[in-house]
This record gives C-alpha cells, sequence and structure tokens, in this order.
C-alpha cells in the first residue's frame, strides 16, 4: 500500500488504511478474493478510494442484510465493541477514524431498520383498517 502512495501525505495513506479495514471489518476483501480478484486487483482499486456517501452505504447495505438475519441485537453489539474501540483508542491517542466509521456505517443501518419495521407496522395497520 505504501507503494501505491508515494508522494502523498500520511494523511492520504491513512484514509487508504481505513477504506481496507473497513472493507475487512465487511468480509468485502476475502469475498473479493473468492470472486477471483486478485491482491493487486483489490489494491489498484481501492487504494485512492475515499471513504464517501456512496461507499458508505455499500457497507450500510451489507450489515442491513446481516441484521435481517441475525436481528437488531446484531448490530446494537458491534456499535457496543465500536464505541469500546473508539474510546480505548481516543485514551490512549491514537487514531481513530476506522472505529468513527464503523460506528457511522452502523447507526445508518439501524436507522435504516428502524424506519423500514416502522414502515411495516404502518402498513399493517393500514390493511388492518382496511379489512
Amino acid at each position: 500500500m505504501l507503494h501505491h502512495h508515494m508522494g502523498e501525505t500520511m494523511l492520504d495513506l491513512q484514509s487508504s488504511i481505513t477504506t481496507f479495514q473497513l472493507l475487512h471489518w465487511n468480509n468485502a476483501i476475502p469475498s473479493l478474493r473468492a470472486n477471483g480478484c486478485s491482491r493487486e486487483e483489490v489494491l489498484d482499486h481501492y487504494c485512492h478510494r475515499k471513504i464517501d456517501f456512496h461507499f458508505r452505504q455499500r457497507l450500510v447495505d451489507d450489515w442491513m442484510s446481516r441484521a435481517q438475519v441475525g436481528g437488531r441485537s446484531l448490530l446494537l453489539e458491534e456499535m457496543s465493541r465500536a464505541r469500546s474501540e473508539r474510546t480505548a483508542m481516543v485514551r490512549s491517542g491514537r487514531e481513530c477514524r476506522f472505529p468513527h466509521e464503523k460506528l457511522k456505517i452502523l447507526k445508518q443501518a439501524l436507522k435504516r431498520l428502524d424506519e423500514g419495521r416502522i414502515q411495516f407496522a404502518a402498513q399493517q395497520r393500514n390493511n388492518n383498517q382496511a379489512n
């Protein structure tokens, strides 16, 4: 990864490191490798990828899928781990963008999950009132 960031700032390198940490945390890297992508192809594609709305939304979608199977508690447990990790990193004076980004992704997934449940409950009420 250092090779891809020659001549760039440490902030650029740290951003790439955080991107790859998020991909690894989300199990995207092993699935890319399982789909035949080489390590170099994965590096080339994601090395300068910014953590933007679209990148986060893909991760949120993945966590929404997991929550459909594992339930809301899965998100809450992962959020608790991320909060603990962030707190420990802040206390030790370490860079904490990775747990911060995890929390943002998990909060958005939880929000969407809850919004979906509210919409479903409202539809059920409307269907019951119509009958």
